[in-house]
């Protein structure tokens, strides 16, 4: 059967995961599709892993080191050996519902849509499922349709302009349409930031209609070793600079006022004690005491009284050399500690 959809899976030393993300796909309900295993030059067993599947659908490709910076070259490469029409992601570190392909692929049938989404579920790095409902679902619920399914084109840029709702596209739970992802150039890397989704999503976004799936559609497995938990503060750094300077190339074209732009500037500030909390989080969870005195100091100085009270919980913990775990387990959240 000639794929129709053309999985695109970037792996570096995922060992422990690579097994769980490649039978999701295979256990997909929907058959027509090709994965994509791209290596980064994992030093680990990802290849003896990935090789030793004998599907011919699944392809493995290995190249040198090329380091998270370089995430889109990578994806990039993975994208000039894809056949299908659709390019769907999944990372060597994540899973899918068995229903995803067999669910998103007809929105397809639309001409106009040109990538799809869903909801997240976080699991935990033992695979252990959250409780808890993601936050970002949470403001996916309180924003309407219409702006999910960027109706008109440009509606869903000024939403994920905002610090907020930089990640309300999953990138587990997206499929592109090939000529639109082609028509921009591929995807896109920035810079000094680890990773190509915000960049890539973010141009799609003036291209054309999406649609979204209010059900869980891709499975994020949260673990210390991911570069979005070991060069968070570079991200928050370079998508602030990518969000700024699309708003001054686009802003007048998308019809954003002063005050709009000025109130989209503004929420980068605001989140920013949300941001050190998370920090600090990270670093009692690696025993970095340290560390997380300094991030919970920056949390008081730059937050809200909420803000405020979690910075001051994270400082008497680091003090006492514990972390936060137990407490985002008891209110559902996925926890980072390994068991």
């Amino acid at each position: 059967m000639e794929p129709r959809v053309s999985i695109l899976t970037p792996t570096f030393n995922h060992e422990l995961f690579v097994r769980d993300c490649i039978n999701s796909a295979l256990a997909q309900t929907f058959g027509a599709w090709e994965q994509i295993v791209i290596d980064d030059g994992s030093t680990d067993a990802t290849p003896r892993i990935v090789q030793s599947y004998r599907d011919e659908r699944i392809r493995y490709i290995r190249q040198q080191n090329q380091g998270a910076e370089r995430l889109a070259d990578t994806y990039n490469t993975a994208l000039s050996h894809a056949t299908g029409d659709l390019i769907a992601i999944l990372e060597g570190d994540d899973m899918w519902p068995q229903e995803k392909l067999a669910r998103m692929v007809p929105l397809f049938d639309d001409p106009k849509v040109i990538l799809a989404y869903g909801a997240l579920k976080d699991i935990e790095v033992d695979g252990r499922e959250s409780a808890a409902k993601a936050r970002i679902n949470k403001l996916r619920e309180a924003t309407p349709r219409d702006v999910l399914c960027n109706k008109p084109v440009g509606s869903l840029s000024r939403l994920i302009l905002k610090a907020e709702a930089t990640d309300i596209i999953a990138p587990a739970t997206v499929i592109i349409r090939k000529s639109a992802l082609q028509a921009i150039g591929g995807f896109k890397g920035v810079p000094g930031l680890p990773l190509t989704d915000y960049p890539t999503f973010l141009s799609l976004t003036l291209k054309g209609k999406f649609a979204y799936i209010p059900e869980i559609m891709g499975i994020r497995r949260r673990h210390l070793s991911s570069v979005t938990c070991n060069k968070r503060e570079q991200i928050f750094e370079r998508i602030q600079d990518v969000a700024f300077k699309f708003i001054d190339c686009n802003g007048p074209a998308l019809g954003i006022s002063d005050a709009e732009r000025q109130g989209t500037i503004s929420s980068w500030s605001q989140i920013k004690g949300r941001f050190h909390i998370a920090q600090g989080r990270l670093a009692l969870a690696r025993r970095d005491w340290p560390q997380a005195r300094r991030e919970y100091r920056t949390a008081w100085r730059a937050g809200n009284v909420r803000d405020r009270v979690l910075a001051a919980t994270g400082m008497l913990l680091s003090l006492a050399k514990c972390d936060m775990e137990n407490i985002a387990q008891c209110v559902g959240r996925p926890s980072y500690r390994e068991r």
